[in-house]
């Protein structure tokens, strides 16, 4: 199991990269240390393989809290556009603040690994992200939104067998009726970037299931 990238206040990098993309320097989020190299990027790496799910979750009609429904539905404009392979190996499901409601169709995926994505409190600056275990979700973490997501990981991992961890990303306004604040608007932008990038790699590794290949 990784190490736990939860510690410290490593705020990220404000505005998009101009490189198509590039290695984000995202805040690792490991006891203070804030280097690229330790940050989201290597541990996306090692967790995303196999058949995955990313479920997106948050109300988009509640600021900040829609920014995981804003990635999922972003990268399900992307998968839409790539090969037939790819999207045989991802299934992207843009929950907004209803998990347990797509939890049959995460099922039906037949998922290794299933990866979750919402607003979450870390105490740190607006648009932090931090890759979180499926054993660190009974601790401290505080979501935005009225649904907690232990007994939906809970009866995932249970029902797949797959790994499931969750892309916590830090919120800032959290107002009804307003869109994404500049920072988590330009923090999206970023991470989409890099899970495109890792989802890329992953579903052309020669270990991925029926040969799945972009």
């Amino acid at each position: 199991m990784r190490e736990a990238r939860r510690g410290g206040d490593c705020a990220p990098e404000r505005g998009r990269p101009e490189a198509a993309r590039p290695e984000l320097p995202a805040p690792a989020r490991r006891g203070g240390d804030c280097a690229p190299e330790r940050g989201l990027l290597p541990a996306l790496r090692a967790l995303l393989r196999g058949r995955i799910v990313v479920m997106g979750i948050g109300n988009p009609l509640r600021g900040d809290d829609g920014v995981g429904s804003a990635l999922a539905r972003q990268l399900q404009t992307w998968l839409a556009a790539t090969s037939a392979a790819t999207a045989a190996g991802l299934t992207v499901l843009d929950a907004e603040e209803i998990p347990e409601s797509w939890l049959g169709p995460a099922v039906a995926a037949r998922p290794d690994v299933i990866l979750l994505i919402d607003a979450v409190a870390l105490g740190a600056e607006p648009g932090a992200a931090a890759l979180l275990s499926a054993g660190e979700l009974g601790g401290p973490v505080l979501y935005t939104h009225r649904t907690p997501l232990r007994p939906v990981v809970d009866f995932l991992a249970h029902e797949t067998g797959a790994e499931v961890a969750l892309l916590g990303i830090q919120p800032g306004p959290l107002d009804w009726g307003e869109a994404l604040s500049p920072a988590l608007s330009a923090a999206a932008a970023d991470l989409l970037l890099l899970l495109i990038e890792v989802l890329e790699d992953a579903c052309a590794a020669p270990s991925a299931p029926e040969a799945i290949a972009c």
